[in-house]
C-alpha cells in the first residue's frame, strides 16, 4: 500500500471515530494492562489496592497482575527483535519456543520464564555478558495478534507493543467496504476482552497495544455494517469527502 493510501486509510479511521470523546477507560489506564509495565509498578498497584482514595482493582486486573508477576509476559511463539552491536550491527528476530526458551545465534539459549517485557532487555544483556564483552543490545518486543473480520487481509500479525491500535488495523490492509469500525472489539480465548465502546475510545485517543494490555493470540474483530446499504450511505459519503480532502491536501503540499 502506498504512503498516500495509508494516509487516506488513517483519515478514514479518524473520521470513523469522530464525535467520540477520547475519554479513557479506567481499566485501560490501569497498570495491570500495560504490556511494558515494570515489576515495581505492578507490585505497587497490588499493594495500594483499595488503600486510602485508591479505587479497588477489578478481579480481572488483580488476576492479571498476579499472573504476570509469577509467570512473566512471554508465551511460546512470541517474538522480539534484537539489535546487537559488537564489531558490526546484527539484527535478529528471536522467537520464544515451548518451555519459554529463547534461542540465540551461536550462544546458549536463555529462559524467559517469569520475565516481563520491560525486563527482557536487561536480562538479555546480562546473559550476553557471558559470551560477549560489554554487549550493546536493544530489544523491541512484538505481540502477535489477530486482525479478523471485515478487513482487507485478515490474519495474524506481529505488532510492536507501543504500536497504536489503528496502525495494527493498517497492517491488515485497513477496513473492507462492509466494515463498521464502531462494532470493533478485542477477543481473548474467544471471549470479549475489550468491548466496542472501549475499543472506540482507544482508537479515538491513539491507544497502543501496550496500553490495552494485549497478549499474544488476542484478536481484533471488526464486524460488518448492519441496517442495509441505505443506512450506510451517510457514513460512506462522509468518509469519501474526508478521503478526497486528504488527497487534495497532500497534493497541495507537494
Amino acid at each position: 500500500m502506498t504512503e498516500r493510501m495509508e494516509a487516506i486509510w488513517l483519515a478514514v479511521l479518524v473520521a470513523a471515530v469522530m464525535g467520540i470523546a477520547p475519554v479513557q477507560s479506567a481499566a485501560a489506564q490501569d497498570v495491570a494492562n500495560r504490556a511494558l509495565a515494570k515489576r515495581a509498578d505492578l507490585e505497587a498497584a497490588l499493594n495500594s489496592d483499595g488503600q486510602g482514595k485508591q479505587p479497588r482493582l477489578a478481579d480481572r486486573e488483580r488476576e492479571t497482575i498476579d499472573r504476570r508477576l509469577k509467570d512473566g509476559d512471554f508465551q511460546p511463539g512470541d517474538q522480539m527483535v534484537m539489535t546487537l552491536r559488537v564489531e558490526k550491527v546484527a539484527i535478529e528476530t528471536l522467537t520464544v519456543r515451548p518451555g519459554l526458551i529463547l534461542d540465540l545465534p551461536d550462544m546458549e539459549a536463555m529462559s524467559v520464564r517469569g520475565v516481563l517485557r520491560s525486563e527482557v532487555e536487561d536480562r538479555l544483556r546480562t546473559h550476553l555478558k557471558q559470551f560477549i564483552r560489554d554487549p550493546q543490545v536493544q530489544v523491541q518486543t512484538l505481540v502477535r495478534v489477530g486482525v479478523l473480520g471485515s478487513v482487507a487481509r485478515p490474519g495474524y500479525y506481529s505488532a510492536r507493543a507501543d504500536q497504536p491500535l489503528g496502525e495494527v488495523l493498517m497492517m491488515a490492509g485497513g477496513l473492507s467496504p462492509e466494515a463498521d469500525l464502531r462494532k470493533t472489539k478485542v477477543l481473548r480465548n474467544s471471549h470479549e476482552y475489550w468491548p466496542r465502546d472501549d475499543v472506540r475510545r482507544a482508537l479515538a485517543s491513539g491507544k497502543s497495544v501496550d496500553q490495552l494490555g494485549m497478549q499474544g493470540g488476542d484478536e481484533i474483530m471488526v464486524d460488518k455494517k448492519s441496517g442495509g446499504f441505505s443506512g450506510a450511505l451517510p457514513i460512506i459519503a462522509a468518509l469519501s469527502g474526508i478521503a478526497l480532502a486528504t488527497i487534495g491536501i497532500m497534493g497541495a503540499t507537494k
